[in-house]
C-alpha cells in the first residue's frame, strides 16, 4: 500500500468515527405510575434531564395530552443524543402542564413513582437513571418535581 493510500484510509476511518459517535446515545425509558387522581386528558407532563456541562434539556407533552387513568401505569421512551453516559445526568424533572377551559380548576394528579431508565452502552443493561418511589400530588401550587439521580 503506497503512503497516499494509507492517508486516504486512515482518514476515512476517522470521518467514520466522527460519523459514527452520535450513534452512541440510548433511549431513555420513562414509567410515570399515577395513583388515585388521575391526570385529564388535555393535560400533560414535560420531561428535563440536567446533564453535566449542559443546560436542562427539554422534552414536552411526553403523555401526548392522553388521559393517565387511576392506578395506571406509563411508558414512554425519548431520544436525548447528548446522553452517553450514565455519569453525565445530574437530575431529571417532571412538569405537570394542566389545560383548563371554561370553568375547570386546575388538574390535579397523583405520581405515585417515577422511574427513569436507559441502556448501558457498554453491554446494553438496563439501568435507573432516577427514582422517586414515594407519591408526589402535583396541584395548582405544585407543577415540577425534581427528581435525583440514584446512586
Amino acid at each position: 500500500m503506497t503512503i497516499k493510500k494509507l492517508i486516504v484510509a486512515l482518514l476515512t476511518l476517522g470521518s467514520v468515527a466522527v460519523l459514527a459517535s452520535p450513534a452512541l446515545s440510548v433511549p431513555v425509558e420513562i414509567l410515570l405510575q399515577t395513583g388515585g387522581d388521575d391526570l385529564r386528558a388535555g393535560s400533560y407532563a414535560n420531561f428535563y434531564i440536567k446533564l453535566r456541562g449542559r443546560p436542562l434539556i427539554a422534552r414536552n407533552n411526553i403523555t401526548r395530552r392522553q388521559n393517565l387513568a387511576n392506578n395506571s401505569l406509563t411508558r414512554r421512551t425519548i431520544d436525548i443524543p447528548e446522553l452517553t453516559s450514565l455519569n453525565q445526568v445530574e437530575y431529571c424533572e417532571i412538569e405537570h402542564v394542566s389545560q383548563e377551559s371554561g370553568g375547570q380548576t386546575a388538574d390535579n394528579w397523583n405520581l405515585d413513582s417515577a422511574v427513569i431508565r436507559m441502556r448501558r452502552p457498554s453491554d446494553s443493561a438496563l439501568v435507573t437513571i432516577c427514582e422517586r418511589t414515594r407519591r408526589h400530588r402535583f396541584d395548582g401550587n405544585n407543577r415540577r418535581l425534581t427528581i435525583n439521580r440514584v446512586r
